[in-house]
Order: structure tokens, then C-alpha cells, then sequence
């Protein structure tokens, strides 16, 4: 192995421990400031290395045991070593630092959640016949027996699962809150039936929606939950184009409150199933979806209210255009990835009359880096 010993000095953006050698930033998940460790060097840049925590060799006194045995092995989670109060700030502070980064002063508030047990949807990997996730910075599956942050429904999903004799694939299952489980099951040379339903029905407030075990669904219903009312507080009474749709998670609510909601999604299923969520609640009058790319789309002259809750990789140019160009008086951005919120952000407000009026952070992942977040943009003079 290519070892290092180094100090960790400060976190690194969306939270991972930095220190430096080789006169070189060096990154190390699970590890943090104050500490010394020893790490395992995966990738050489020519300004930083990635690498891999083998020992702490100088422990923080924040530091916490971590309840799951896999938590270093196993690559679906990274701040289990502290205590969920020090993770909700550790994530904020990062959340203020990303935006500031873009010239985006704001402080942020966050919505807590359940730290465990809280995750509703998850993709199994199937590799020479282990079942479980993938290995810290590898293609290797570790064999998880029980997952502390999954459903309890998939956890028993997950053991019934493992009793098959699967090809190599990807298993993908959703569970709503009443134990209702959902699989797909994808592998060479495509899908294989498995004895479960490939859809659940979910109740985020505002009535049941059909979500696909094969399509995109939100992990945390709690969470989903609160974002769905937050976007219903914003967008009460107004004519809406919504981008990004999916399947209608956030589309009901919309429509619940809405004069008028147009929707937009690329996957053609996802588009299809967000009509049929949309009519089993009557709200087709009011309520009309789209498929096609978002990014060329055309806002109507008349829309009041943007919503757009797009993938990782943040907004498209040509939706920018669209967004800067519109008659639309508030913008309201639900993000997976403050990184390209924060780009995103500094270039609608540095090109229009947006102005950025707060960001609300919502912890869809405890024991994760990750964070969703929901920013909201008014053109100046239009705040209340």
C-alpha cells in the first residue's frame, strides 16, 4: 500500500476531512480536524490526493464510535463517526461555505430527519452472487447483512433477496411507510421478474402518488414530506412551470394550491406516471405534462412561479435562457447538489432581476454528506 500519516486540518466541501502532504491537499472521508491519520493514497493529482482512512492515529474527542461494523468498508455512508447535532452542523457550515464560494452570502436554516432507518429506496448490487453495496472507492460488494439506515421492509426485502440465485445486476427497491416494497431487478441481458410489485403508493400530505421501483423516487418520505408543504407554502395561487417533474412527487402539491401547473420530464414513463398521479385527484383541468428535455423548453409568457428540481449536474444553459427571459416573478429551485445550486445561482442573479431571498437545507441522508436544499428567488421589488 501507498501510505501516508498527515494531520487533518479543516473539512474539505461536502464534508470530508483535508489535510495536506507531498505539498499537496490530501482528502479523506471519515476523517476530521484535529486529527492525525494514516491514510491509504487511491488517486495522485497534480494539486490533490484522494484517499482512504486505514488508522487514526491521533483521535478527535468528538469523534464517536460508529454503529454499523461495514461503516469504513462500505462506501453508501461517511459521517457515521459523529454525533447526528454534529453532522446537522457540520452540514450547514459546509452549505454556507459551497454558496459563499459562488459569491452567494446567505445563512441557511436545515430540516432535520430520523438518523436511522429513514431510507425508503435503495439499489442493491448483485456481483458473483454477494448482495449489498459497493465497497468504499471499489466495484467490490460488501456483503451487508443488515443496512441501520434502511427501512426495515428492505432490509427483510434485502434478506429474501439474497436467498436467489441472481445474475450479476442491479436490484432496485422502494418501500413506502406502511411495508409496502417495490423491485426491479436489472441485469444482462435486462430484466429479470422478481416476486414483488414494481410500484408503491406514497402519501407525502397531499394525497397517495404511484412511484416506480424502476424509475426515480425520493429516498426519505419524512423529508419529502416537509419539502412538498414547503413548496406548497411558496407557490399558493400561482400559474406554475415546473421542470424536472419526474413522476409527480412535487407536482401534486403544486397542482393542489396552483392557478395552473405545466410540468416537464425527459423519461417518458416518469411523465406518464405523473399524469395518472395527477388525474386519480381530479386535477387534470388544472394540471397538463410534458415529455421532452427541460432544457428546451418554453416557459409561458404568463407563469408566475418556476420550480425546478433538476438532477446533480444542475440546470442546462438553455433553461437558464429560458429562466432569465421569462416573465416569471419567482424562481424556486429545489436542489440534490449545493455545488451546482451555488454555480447556478450566481449565474441567474449576476444575468436578471432575481434576487436570492433564502435557502432552506433539508437532511434527506443523514449519516451522508449529501443534502437537498430549496432556494428561493424573487425579482427585485417583488418580496413581500
Amino acid at each position: 500500500m501507498d501510505i501516508l500519516d498527515i494531520d487533518i486540518v479543516k473539512y474539505a466541501p461536502p464534508g470530508i476531512g483535508m489535510g495536506y502532504g507531498e505539498d499537496r491537499a490530501v482528502f479523506v472521508p471519515a476523517a476530521m480536524p484535529g486529527e492525525r491519520v494514516r491514510v491509504e493514497v487511491l488517486q495522485r493529482k497534480r494539486r490533490y490526493i484522494r484517499a482512504r482512512l486505514v488508522e487514526v492515529l491521533l483521535s478527535s474527542e468528538r469523534r464517536i464510535s460508529p454503529r454499523c461494523p461495514y461503516y469504513l468498508e462500505c462506501g453508501g455512508c461517511d459521517l457515521m463517526h459523529l454525533d447526528y447535532d454534529e453532522q446537522l452542523h457540520l452540514k450547514k457550515q459546509m452549505l454556507h461555505e459551497v454558496l459563499k464560494g459562488q459569491g452567494v452570502d446567505v445563512s441557511p436554516s436545515l430540516t432535520a430527519s430520523t438518523p436511522w432507518h429513514y431510507r425508503h429506496r435503495a439499489q442493491l448490487k448483485v456481483r458473483r452472487a454477494q448482495v449489498g453495496f459497493f465497497a468504499r472507492h471499489s466495484n467490490t460488494v460488501v456483503n451487508v447483512k443488515e443496512c441501520l439506515v434502511l427501512a426495515e421492509s428492505l432490509n427483510q426485502a434485502r434478506e429474501k433477496i439474497a436467498t436467489y440465485s441472481l445474475p450479476d445486476g442491479d436490484c432496485h427497491l422502494l418501500a413506502s411507510r406502511n411495508g409496502e416494497v417495490a423491485a426491479t431487478f436489472r441485469g444482462k441481458p435486462g430484466s429479470l421478474m422478481l416476486p414483488f410489485s414494481h410500484t408503491v403508493d406514497e402519501n407525502y400530505g397531499f394525497g397517495a402518488v404511484t412511484l416506480d421501483s424502476g424509475g426515480f423516487a425520493q429516498s426519505n418520505p419524512h423529508i419529502t414530506t416537509a419539502i412538498a408543504h414547503q413548496l406548497a407554502q411558496l407557490c399558493r395561487d400561482q400559474r406554475i412551470w415546473e421542470g424536472y417533474c419526474g413522476s409527480g412527487t412535487f407536482s401534486l402539491p403544486l397542482a393542489t394550491v396552483a392557478v395552473s401547473l405545466q410540468g416537464w420530464e425527459v423519461v417518458a414513463p416518469a411523465a406518464k406516471l405523473a399524469r395518472r398521479n395527477i388525474s386519480r385527484h381530479g386535477l387534470d383541468s388544472r394540471a397538463h405534462f410534458y415529455c421532452g428535455d427541460a432544457d428546451n423548453a418554453a416557459i409561458p409568457s404568463d407563469c408566475d412561479t418556476i420550480v425546478v428540481d433538476p438532477p446533480r449536474s444542475g440546470l442546462g444553459r438553455g433553461i437558464i435562457r429560458q429562466i432569465l427571459s421569462s416573465g416569471a416573478q419567482q424562481l424556486v429551485y429545489v436542489s440534490c447538489n449545493p455545488a451546482t445550486l451555488a454555480r447556478d445561482l450566481r449565474n441567474i442573479t449576476d444575468n436578471s432581476g432575481f434576487v436570492l431571498e433564502g435557502a432552506q437545507g433539508y437532511d434527506m441522508y443523514p449519516q451522508t454528506t449529501h443534502l437537498e436544499v430549496i432556494a428561493e428567488l424573487r425579482r427585485n421589488g417583488q418580496g413581500d
